[in-house]
């Protein structure tokens, strides 16, 4: 990045709009809120997450992770593309959200029974359990209230009203784990487990539905042609919004087909903790793609600029976690979720770096959306799935058979899940293009990340005989080797605090 541009979080040019500014203020301090309201709902989300397998125990979480993986696959039919597409539009307009949004509740609850009509033959057909139909069906449930309470959220996103939103996530984090934490204190059996979610979601879906209308004044109304058009204009976000879920869980449902539930539960443990570390995406989504949007509006240039700085932050705040994850699978996993579990450490070590892949591709894809071309992001997601259905269902069963112990699915699964991610991080940088895909400022983070990172590892595996506490050794030398080489500077710190609006400097990332 030259000299003299800005950065993320830098002081306003002399001819840079007046409204560029105000907006960069605006969702800084929505970033702030949902930062906030993140960070509480994430805390419970972790205690959570690390309290169910510790419950179900490895066989009874494979049923339960399957469950979940399964239904959410079928139900993204449900998201229509929405919520790109308000970020997109109602950003800009928001008197739009009342024309579709009654018109695509119907179609949505019209899609709800015909996949349910799937599930019950494909239940019937695989001769599953009655535990497991039990868990697909609730989990069916807090699928469709997750996806139109998301819808609610997206467009009190997109008019910038983040503040009874972010109480609303915080309130409904407290009704799941109460419900959680009460399912394992009777030792209840897998199904009551997912009750406190779809409860949890009913009343986040009911209290954001009446913050919008407040809000945005929206109103039920069926509008054919509206929603038709308004369907037709999402279809590319609809695709890449299923090709993304069938990414996310096609391994696990592959997985549950030729391995014992005891191998999902191993694999499902390492995905809950590598996908928590992920839980930064919605601030990403949220905040940038409105944010972006109106940037792109103004200036291409602009957008290109605003990219590589978050990306450049981006790469510094997600290398630390990916690196802490990975270095310490294994006493990660056995303190959170105990012994039984230790097979799903490796998975986990190889799933962790992966964390750093893809958050840049959230940035490209929000990039690739707001510049109108939907279908380049999804074009690359799908180049992602075909990559990793030819791994799981071309090498799935040679990996486990050549591993040979508990937790191989686990470790193949991830090994396949890397490389799909890899993949598509050439296809969006090719379809955004190199040099605005990856400045050359961003292409040197990169490389003195790689090397802090490197001498982290080497000090992790030299210091062997010390157990866990070289973890503490790894992460002093990579915070040192870091600074030294640039990888990390103060110029981040400052950025990301004027960025949140404290102060106006000249604050830049270069």
């Amino acid at each position: 990045m030259g000299a003299t541009e800005p950065g993320i979080a830098g002081e306003r040019s002399a001819g840079a709009p007046p409204d560029a500014e105000a907006d960069r203020r605006t969702s800084a301090r929505n970033a702030l809120k949902i930062t906030a309201a993140l960070g509480t709902t994430l805390t419970i989300s972790f205690f959570v997450r690390v309290l169910i397998p510790r419950s179900l125990g490895p066989e009874r979480f494979g049923d339960f992770s399957f469950s979940e993986a399964f239904t959410t696959t079928v139900f993204v039919a449900l998201s229509l593309g929405l919520d790109t597409f308000i970020y997109r539009e109602v950003s800009r307009r928001p008197e739009r959200a009342s024309d579709f949004w009654g018109g695509t509740l119907v179609l949505r609850l019209a899609i709800s029974a015909a996949l349910a009509g799937v599930v019950a033959l494909f239940l019937h057909a695989s001769g599953r359990s009655a535990d497991v139909r039990s868990l697909v069906w609730l989990f069916a449930g807090v699928q469709l209230l997750t996806v139109v309470g998301a819808t609610f959220q997206t467009l009190l996103h997109a008019r910038a009203t983040v503040d009874g939103l972010s109480l609303t996530s915080v309130g409904a984090k407290l009704v799941w784990a109460a419900g959680v934490a009460s399912a394992a204190a009777l030792r209840a059996p897998a199904w009551a487990f997912v009750l406190p979610s779809l409860v949890s979601e009913g009343l986040r879906a009911t209290v954001l539905w009446l913050l919008a209308r407040r809000n945005l004044g929206l109103r039920f109304r069926v509008n054919v042609a509206e929603t038709r058009r308004v369907v037709v204009e999402s279809a590319p976000f609809y695709f890449n919004a299923i090709a993304v879920a069938v990414m996310q869980k096609l391994d696990v449902s592959i997985l549950a087909l030729r391995a014992p539930s005891s191998e999902v539960g191993f694999y499902g443990v390492a995905v809950t903790v590598s996908s928590i570390a992920l839980l930064g995406v919605p601030v990403l989504g949220s905040v940038l793609f409105p944010f972006l949007s109106r940037a792109a509006a103004r200036s291409t240039d602009e957008l290109d600029r605003l990219q590589a700085g978050i990306l450049e932050l981006t790469v510094a705040g997600s290398v630390p976690v990916a690196l802490a994850l990975s270095l310490g699978a294994e006493p990660i996993v056995r303190l959170l979720f105990g012994a039984a579990f230790a097979p799903a450490a490796p998975a986990l070590a190889i799933l962790a770096p992966m964390l750093v892949l893809t958050y840049a591709n959230v940035v490209w894809a929000i990039s690739l959306n707001v510049l109108g071309r939907g279908w380049s992001t999804a074009m690359a997601t799908v180049g992602g799935i075909a990559v990793d259905a030819a791994l799981n269902l071309g090498l799935l069963p040679t990996a486990m058979a050549f591993l040979g112990r508990p937790g191989s699915g686990g470790v193949a699964c991830s090994v396949f899940m890397v490389v799909s991610e890899a993949t598509v991080v050439c296809l969006f940088v090719r379809a955004r293009g190199r040099r605005a895909a990856l400045s050359s400022a961003v292409l040197s983070r990169f490389a003195r990340t790689a090397g802090a990172a490197a001498i982290a590892v080497v000090t992790h595996l030299a210091l062997a005989p010390l157990g866990p506490l070289r973890l503490v050794a790894a992460g002093v030398a990579y915070l040192a080797a870091a600074f030294a080489l640039g990888a990390l500077r103060r110029s981040d710190f400052d950025a990301a605090y004027a960025l949140f609006g404290r102060r106006r400097g000249a604050a830049r990332i270069t």
